[in-house]
């Protein structure tokens, strides 16, 4: 009996050492080589590896980045979350279109609804700046009148009426660049949600 297990140990760890032998490695080296063997080097130990059954299939991986090909990974991943990310919103938009609307036309009226807000907003900011244009000219009139009496400061007061003018200036001037980029938006996204309309039923103008 004691024999038999003798026997059974003894051939349960040659048919281990024979699987284990069986084994191999695969890894590439700094040049791009690719090599095969028993072990892998010390070297190479931190490299990215495959470990291979007698059969040839891997039993095991090890992938070891370089700082570039993390970097490269990385840009991968983020290129790929934000096409993800776009292709999610234009199934939402595309979504809202067969909902929202059932032809051109009134793809058209929804633009013309918001145009007429826009313009009216247009047309506040240009009548403010217009007015704001106005009292700045004066308020530098008043200064060129002081500074050509020959006194020889500017009242504080005076200063700071024309820093305030000047910067309600700048600022409603932005805000009439805005105006009418938004008036530009507006059309633009109706032709593309015209175009992308007809994409999606098929129907033509």
């Amino acid at each position: 009996m004691t024999n038999l297990r003798l026997l059974l140990v003894l051939t349960c760890c040659a048919a281990f050492s024979a699987g284990a032998e069986a084994r191999s490695f695969k890894w590439v080296d700094e040049k791009g080589r690719t090599h095969y063997g028993e072990t892998i080097p010390p070297e190479y130990a931190n490299r990215s590896s495959v470990e291979l059954d007698d059969k040839g299939r891997v039993i095991k991986s090890q992938e070891v980045l370089t700082a570039e090909e993390r970097q490269a990974r990385e840009a991968e991943n983020a290129k790929k979350r934000s096409e993800d990310a776009a292709a999610l919103d234009q199934r939402r938009h595309d979504r809202m279109l067969l909902k929202s609307y059932s032809s051109e036309a009134e793809i058209d009226a929804a633009r013309d609804r918001s145009l007429k807000q826009a313009e009216l907003s247009l047309s506040g900011a240009q009548e403010r700046l217009k007015a704001s244009r106005q009292k700045l000219h004066k308020t530098r009139t008043e200064r060129e009148a002081y500074v050509d009496s020959g006194r020889p400061l500017l009242p504080e007061s005076l200063q700071q009426e024309l820093a305030a003018d000047e910067k309600l200036v700048v600022q409603l001037e932005q805000e009439l660049v805005h105006r009418q980029a938004e008036i530009t938006a507006i059309k633009d996204r109706a032709e593309a949600d015209k175009q992308r309309f007809r994409e999606l039923t098929g129907k033509k103008q």
